[in-house]
């Protein structure tokens, strides 16, 4: 039954200059609401260039209000986004906003919107307040947390100072592509290939360097035994260069071929046919997106053991290791010699961390809004 509010969600990413699971899992959201749940009064506001890269190039949605980011004066852009925002909650006579990502830029009108009686909600994705963040990001992040009156945790333990303000702590989290609708076409174990994935940022906290160095070590001492096995990053960041370095030297090493990069819009293509998914990041892998999808795609797991990452790997054929060269390189060796999928990871992904699961939640915190 329709619940006699209308929902706003704000998420807002440059998506053609970078990445960010929380921005896309909230437009599968919207998206899934749509498809399931129409009778709930739920609308988006978004970028086109965050709703070209989930939905495509194709004519918005009914329920759908967007921007154009992309081009010349992002910050008049992003002005005329505030305006359009304030606009549309008034046309719309929108009763809760839920501001993910750039989202939270429009905290900075807190006190209009109290003034229009719209109730807030705001997301914090990781485990603590400097994870990833310093300097102006993490100071405006401080700003956003002070200003919600309302704060939804992707993380069940998130460590954030006690602002005041109304928590809410997600019980799962969601693959976005199940949130969109896309079928899963993984392949059998027959047909897999030697291949390993390193998916994300290439950034210190995802521990990309670690992924090559565990590699190399891994190729050093079984490499003989593993003549087409392969390493493939999908992902930008600060440290590419780096790896780039470093790859040519394992290349090699190798005397092939063994390290390259793939564009991201390959990533799906990649772990339908690989093996082994390494999902290394600290503080913590939960709730990683590029982990969900390996484990969609039956990919086998090498996680760092750190955080809350058993909430999200089961053990079952799967690696939990410390961030160290020589655990990587061990646990490679092991999980090789092994089933070569894991279809209990898509089973788990699937019954703890739905779209549906998620939707319920979403719909009954903004029963609670203050």
């Amino acid at each position: 039954m329709p619940s006699g509010r209308r929902t706003l969600i704000v998420s807002i990413l440059r998506a053609d200059r970078s990445i960010s699971g929380m921005a896309m899992r909230f437009v599968a959201l919207w998206a899934y609401l749509a498809r399931e749940r129409p009778h709930q009064d739920v609308w988006l506001f978004s970028n086109e260039s965050l709703l070209d890269r989930l939905l495509g190039p194709t004519v918005r949605p009914t329920r759908v209000i967007s921007f154009e980011d992309r081009g010349p004066f992002y910050l008049l852009r992003r002005v005329w986004s505030l305006a359009k925002f304030l606009f549309s909650l008034v046309y719309l006579r929108v009763d809760t906003v839920h501001l993910v990502a750039g989202g939270a830029d429009f905290l900075a009108v807190m006190p209009l919107l109290r003034l229009l009686r719209v109730k807030v909600c705001l997301t914090f994705a990781t485990a603590a307040l400097e994870v990833g963040l310093e300097g102006q990001a993490l100071q405006r992040v401080r700003y956003a947390l002070r200003s919600a009156p309302n704060v939804e945790f992707l993380n069940p333990v998130a460590r954030v100072p006690d602002f005041p303000q109304q928590r809410f702590y997600s019980p799962c989290s969601f693959p976005y592509i199940l949130g969109l609708g896309r079928s899963i076409q993984a392949k059998t174990p027959e047909l897999r290939r030697n291949l390993v994935v390193f998916s994300g940022s290439l950034i210190p906290g995802k521990n990309p360097l670690l992924a090559l160095q565990g590699f190399e070590a891994f190729l050093r001492a079984e490499g003989d035994s593993w003549p087409d096995l392969e390493l493939v990053f999908v992902g930008q960041g600060v440290l590419r260069e780096k790896i780039e370095a470093r790859m040519l030297e394992v290349n090699l090493l190798a005397g092939r071929s063994a390290v390259r990069f793939a564009p991201d819009s390959r990533l799906f293509e990649l772990l339908a046919e690989a093996r082994v998914f390494l999902s290394l990041q600290e503080p913590d892998n939960y709730p990683s997106q590029s982990l969900m999808e390996a484990m969609l795609y039956e990919n086998c797991v090498i996680a760092t053991d750190v955080g809350e990452t058993r909430r999200i790997v089961p053990l079952a054929g799967n690696e939990l290791i410390q961030p160290k060269v020589e655990a990587l390189a061990q646990a490679l060796s092991r999980i090789l010699r092994g089933p070569k999928s894991n279809t209990e990871n898509a089973q788990f992904i699937r019954l703890h961390h739905s779209p549906e699961r998620f939707a319920e939640y979403f719909l009954q915190i903004h029963q609670q809004l203050v």
